[in-house]
């Protein structure tokens, strides 16, 4: 199938540096989040900027995934193409190097393209509206874009490639929090 037209209004791709931790992890937290409520029309992919394509995640990543209810077993890394890009309603990188490279892959993604941290800045306040597609989400944070005051720090999610498991589960931590919020924006309130 074609991810031109309406399918493509639906794809959300995440990208980190590698594609073996962070965006399968925050690609696996946000589908879980989409099945549970209900909104399977909404893709959620990961892909990375420098890939050894073909590589699987550490043991740590696949552990710390699997206690999150992420089955990292078959994820193989893949890299993020211009095409991909272009075709993705909303990319959200892991760190704001990321997004400045993912957006010179198509300039023209640039307005839909954020760090995952920056879209969760900018789409948490009250009264906001409530989103139906990545596409309406990205669009809503790029206007918010230059009415917001910027971050302070950094809006990046760290590698945790070459560290300690214990700094590898507060990044996966940080996922969960970070991809929930995301989530929140596209899922039904509940009625609860």
């Amino acid at each position: 199938m074609s991810t031109q037209g309406t399918e493509g209004s639906q794809i959300l791709l995440v990208v980190c540096r590698a594609n073996l931790i962070r965006s399968p992890i925050a690609t696996g937290l946000l589908r879980t989040t989409l099945q549970k409520a209900g909104c399977s029309e909404l893709v959620v992919r990961s892909a990375g900027l420098q890939v050894a394509p073909g590589s699987t995640p550490p043991e740590a990543a696949m552990r710390a995934a699997e206690d999150q209810g992420i089955d990292l077993i078959s994820h193989r890394a893949s890299g993020v193409t211009a095409s991909a890009v272009s075709c993705a309603a909303l990319v959200l990188t892991m760190t704001e190097a990321q997004r400045a490279a993912v957006a010179r892959l198509s300039p023209m993604a640039t307005p839909r393209v954020f760090t995952l941290a920056e879209l969760v800045r900018l789409t948490t306040v009250p009264d906001a509206p409530e989103e139906q597609t990545w596409r309406e989400l990205a669009h809503w944070a790029h206007v918010r874009r230059p009415l917001v005051a910027p971050a302070s720090e950094p809006e990046d999610v760290p590698d945790p490639i070459g560290r300690s498991e214990r700094y590898l589960r507060v990044v996966v931590n940080d996922l969960v929090d970070l991809c929930r919020q995301v989530a929140a924006r596209v899922t039904p309130a509940s009625t609860d």
